[in-house]
Order: C-alpha cells, then sequence, then structure tokens
C-alpha cells in the first residue's frame, strides 16, 4: 500500500482542496478551480469513460491511484472513487509523489 499518496489525500482534504464524487468534481471543473483529476483503481468502466470525457473536455491531468473506493473511504470517510484537487501545489505534490501513474 502506498502510505505517501493516502497522506497526500488526507493533507489536502484537511486543508479544504479535495473536492469529493463526480458531480461536484465536474462543476470544479467547469468552474476552473480544478487543478488534477483524482480516481481510484476500482472505478467501473463507465465512470472511467466519463473521467476520460471530462479529462480531455478540460484538458486537466489525472492521476489513478492504486487504492480502492473502500481504502479511500476509510482514509476520507466518504466512499468515493472521483476527486479533484483544487490548489496548485498540493496537486503538483500528490503527482510527484504519484508519478507513476500521472495521465497528461
Amino acid at each position: 500500500m502506498n502510505s505517501k499518496v493516502l497522506q497526500d489525500l488526507s493533507l489536502i482534504k484537511r486543508t479544504g482542496n479535495l473536492i469529493l464524487g463526480f458531480d461536484v468534481v465536474k462543476a470544479s471543473l467547469k468552474d476552473g478551480s480544478a487543478f488534477l483529476l483524482v480516481t481510484a483503481s476500482d472505478l467501473s468502466e463507465k465512470t472511467n469513460k466519463e473521467v476520460a470525457f471530462l479529462k480531455d473536455k478540460y484538458n486537466i491531468p489525472h492521476i489513478t491511484i492504486p487504492h480502492t473506493l473502500d481504502e479511500l473511504w476509510y482514509i476520507l470517510g466518504k466512499r468515493v472513487g472521483v476527486m479533484s484537487v483544487t490548489d496548485k501545489g498540493l496537486s503538483e505534490k500528490i503527482t510527484k509523489d504519484n508519478c507513476e501513474n500521472v495521465n497528461l
């Protein structure tokens, strides 16, 4: 388990810069406040297609972290597979810490 990524997500949530859930993430992409799209490793095929569409439409970096919805539920307090980061510096930090899974 890559605890560095989970630590980063926990930190980002505590700072108020982590948006949780597909609909609010979509809104953050639309209003331009998101700098990074983050997804869990076990999303459905349909959700993955929707995320790929949003990534291309809004030209935003995307990472898939090596953790499941249930693992994220334990750390974040919500069972969620789609997230966005609304702080540029924190988005760069989690991207650097998870660089093997970045999809620009």
